[in-house]
């Protein structure tokens, strides 16, 4: 194993995955969460896909480069490995892009608690917290250690190679909105993408006992795409998009 951005694992065999126990996000609320629970909802939970893509630009020896939460202090969290395993033996590199519900209110309250439980907040900062990220439009966040694809892109190129679509209310649609954030004025680390609830002729995104959400990113040789299962997408019971 050698470092590169934030994460890389050779792939010369299977990255073993770390066993869950019961789904925290329906087992207990936010407050009882612990650091390991809030690890498995910011990583490997029903808001939070990974994506694997070839990566013809990094050269040298085939190398998986993942996107890391890291533990309180910067230590590295034991928890967490990426959602998608290894890939065996293979002849090019991958990069894993973590795509995530951020405007969920479960992504939003393991990130007020993992604040909380590193010490970097203080319970009363919670809700406030909490509340900092919500959205009346859907909020996915797509990040790695290598944006390479996106480098250099203007958000209105992005915007329109993004799509989101409803597999039982065939509704497909763009972001109406793209925020990349940058290191300084060339890296880019993250993506933001907010999408409308409804198509622009007032139909739902999201319709009633929808099974199946799919966030498509193609541009050139680049593409990523993932699904999202909003039957699975609930907070105490609760749909939570």
């Amino acid at each position: 194993m050698k470092t590169r951005g934030i994460a890389v694992v050779l792939l010369a065999g299977a990255v073993s995955l770390p066993v869950w126990a019961a789904d925290p996000w329906a087992a207990s609320a936010g407050g009882d969460w612990t650091l390991a629970d809030t690890t498995r909802i910011l990583t490997n939970s029903p808001w939070v896909k990974d994506a694997r893509v070839p990566a013809p630009w990094i050269k040298g020896q085939p190398t998986m480069l993942f996107p890391m939460l890291g533990g309180c202090g910067g230590k590295m969290d034991r928890n967490e490995m990426p959602a998608t395993g290894g890939g065996g033996e293979t002849f090019q590199s991958i990069v894993v892009y973590r795509v995530s519900w951020v405007s969920s209110r479960a992504y939003r309250e393991a990130k007020a608690r993992r604040s909380v439980l590193c010490e970097e907040a203080t319970q009363d900062d919670v809700e406030s917290l909490v509340e900092q990220g919500a959205s009346d439009d859907y909020v996915i966040n797509v990040e790695s250690p290598d944006m390479t694809p996106f480098e250099g892109l203007d958000e209105d190129t992005i915007r329109k190679n993004a799509k989101l679509a409803g597999k039982k209310s065939g509704a497909t649609i763009e972001p109406s909105s793209v925020v990349v954030r940058q290191i300084g004025t060339s890296r880019v680390f993250a993506v933001y993408f907010r999408f409308p609830k409804t198509t622009g002729e007032g139909q739902p995104v999201v319709a009633a006992g929808e099974t199946e959400l799919t966030l498509t990113y193609d541009f050139e040789k680049t593409k990523i795409r993932v699904r999202f299962s909003p039957e699975k997408m609930k907070l105490g019971g609760e749909a939570d998009l």
